[in-house]
């Protein structure tokens, strides 16, 4: 594989935030970073060529590198963030919307000290309400490059229900992200692998970038799951030779 796996700080956008929506009710506000973009936060009668403010205050200065937005039909509008005097500004590089026919985005900015972050829609892909299922404002504070294997084990809640006539039903209660990374060239990443093992808190992690085509599952733009380390650092050398000789590593995860 090319590309890298990124791990990211838990989302700046929580219950400790302050919300304000044109029409969208506040009291869904938790819509918006539940960890489930099937569940969407909506407009609620603003039509389209109107603008809807979806405005997130976090409650102290946050670092962020990196915006995701998923599950949402903006056809024409941008995404900012709140300065010191809570005014807003445009990322670097902008984040804008103009005839936009994607659902699912991740926007890699310049690290930015921001008090809160805005969303403007003012048409949408469908003429209806305007909507959002997952917004996350993101700090990527590591990466591992070049893994050789992935190996993904979804994990399944399920049970197995009899039915009066003998049959049975499934019953689904969650599906979870879970897998296994295994690294050959850790020489260089070695403190990164080993500080995933030794923090104190969740993180996400995202996969996308090793894929072109971002079409397959776990590969695609929206597959970014907020995870813990569910393994033991497996550092060791092939040989007995220490110069010139890469580390190996596995990496397995399980959604929180």
């Amino acid at each position: 594989m090319t590309g890298s796996v990124e791990f990211f700080n838990p989302n700046e956008i929580t219950y400790e935030s302050t919300f304000e929506f044109t029409t969208a009710p506040e009291a869904n506000a938790a819509f918006l970073y539940d960890n489930d973009l099937r569940i969407t936060l909506s407009s609620d009668g603003s039509a389209d060529g109107v603008n809807e403010k979806f405005k997130i205050t976090f409650d102290s200065a946050k670092q962020i590198n990196f915006v995701g937005i998923f599950n949402h039909n903006i056809k024409n509008g941008n995404i900012k963030y709140l300065d010191v005097s809570l005014a807003e500004q445009a990322f670097s590089p902008a984040i804008t919307y103009s005839n936009n026919s994607t659902e699912n985005d991740a926007f890699v900015v310049t690290e930015q000290t921001c008090y809160g972050i805005v969303i403007n829609c003012t048409e949408t892909q469908d003429a209806g309400e305007k909507y959002i299922g997952e917004l996350r404002a993101l700090y990527k504070f590591a990466e591992l490059t070049r893994p050789y294997d992935f190996k993904p084990t979804p994990l399944f809640a399920s049970s197995l229900k009899n039915k009066v006539d003998g049959g049975v039903d499934r019953v689904i209660n969650g599906i979870k992200f879970g897998g296994t990374f295994e690294f050959q060239l850790l020489d260089s990443e070695v403190d990164t692998y080993m500080q995933l093992f030794e923090r104190g808190r969740y993180f996400f992690i995202y996969q996308a970038s090793l894929s072109s085509d971002k079409v397959k599952q776990y590969f695609r733009v929206q597959d970014q799951y907020p995870v813990n380390v569910a393994n033991s650092p497996t550092l060791k050398l092939p040989s007995s030779l220490v110069d010139d000789v890469s580390w190996t590593g596995s990496l397995q995860v399980k959604e929180i």
